[in-house]
């Protein structure tokens, strides 16, 4: 191994320390939002959903991060921190770690069970663009369903693992039956949606539209032909990487998948510079890699074994503006 990226693989604290301050913020936003709904000042009220729907989102990372056991060098604590916000997300940490291996492991091939139902060339192009659209729109409710899918279509289980899936499921379904209870004791619905639901809706689709720019129109089967990577340079856009935990620079993070997320950038430098990815995986801001997912998203398909189909389309497509013109 490059001794550089060895120096990258030692673990820090970084993101558990950032995960806290973010948690704070959440629920302080959250408290905040629901003041300025009560007090009639709504326009602050969607601003405080959109910093509430960013911070879920980053919460996201931090859940990721713990399922590559790179939160916090101590186990114990990554586990922790892991399961409760994993808890929050409707994603358990156990079936967050599940479900994204495989997603490491066979990355846009039709064992991709996190990208499903983009990878299967089983499904049908109505079922995917549908799927796609809830995605977007329901992402906080669509995306659990997902990883529950991919836990149960699992063959071969350790029982470790299934263990912990009925545990943290349980986990989650208590936690949630008692959220939900005392709201409906309380009366205070209208809490749980301006300070929760609506954000959370917000933080699902931020989570759908980030992932598919990453995956959604690619159709090969290496790190630097499936993936695509945002390297913004700007000072707008070196923040946002920030705030995320630089979870933009994701051609690294698949090539190197125990380098904490804090040590990326360093990681696509050298990546670059060793020929692991080519430039044209890399780019310089979020909007041309929207460009790009954007003309493939209507027929939302990811891997190589798409491709022979898709030139067959593109051929057929070419033969009938042929045709047209001649006649």
């Amino acid at each position: 191994m490059n001794s550089d990226l060895q120096h990258l693989h030692e673990k820090n604290s970084i993101a558990f320390h950032r995960a806290g301050i973010y948690a704070a913020l959440f629920f302080a936003s959250a408290f905040l939002a629901i003041v300025s709904w009560e007090a009639g000042y709504w326009p602050i009220t969607i601003l405080f959903w959109l910093v509430i729907g960013h911070l879920g989102h980053v919460n996201l990372f931090v859940l990721h991060e713990a399922s590559h056991y790179l939160l916090h060098p101590n186990r114990y604590l990554n586990e922790i921190q892991g399961i409760f916000v994993g808890t929050f997300s409707l994603v358990p940490l156990s079936s967050y770690r599940h479900v994204h291996g495989h997603h490491h492991v066979h990355l846009a091939q039709e064992g991709d069970i996190e990208l499903w139902p983009y990878t299967d060339p089983q499904t049908s192009r109505p079922f995917r663009t549908f799927a796609a659209a809830m995605e977007l729109l329901l992402g906080y409710i669509w995306t659990p369903a997902v990883f529950l899918r991919g836990c149960i279509v699992s063959k071969k289980l350790p029982p470790g693992v299934k263990t912990r899936l009925f545990l943290e499921y349980g986990l989650c379904f208590v936690l949630w039956a008692l959220i939900l209870s005392a709201t409906a004791y309380f009366g205070v619905w209208n809490w749980f949606l301006v300070g929760f639901l609506i954000p959370s809706l917000l933080t699902g689709s931020m989570q759908t539209a980030r992932r598919f720019i990453e995956h959604m129109g690619l159709y090969g089967d290496t790190v630097d032909t499936a993936t695509r990577t945002i390297h913004d340079r700007s000072l707008l856009g070196r923040f946002f990487s920030f705030t995320i935990l630089n979870g933009d620079i994701h051609g690294p993070h698949h090539l190197h998948a125990k380098v904490p997320q804090s040590h990326l950038p360093q990681a696509l430098e050298i990546d670059l510079r060793e020929g692991l990815l080519t430039p044209t995986s890399v780019y310089p801001n979020y909007w041309l890699a929207t460009k790009d997912m954007l003309r493939e998203l209507s027929n939302p398909r990811i891997g190589k074994h798409w491709l022979a189909q898709k030139q067959h389309v593109d051929r057929d497509i070419a033969s009938s503006r042929l045709t047209a013109v001649d006649g």
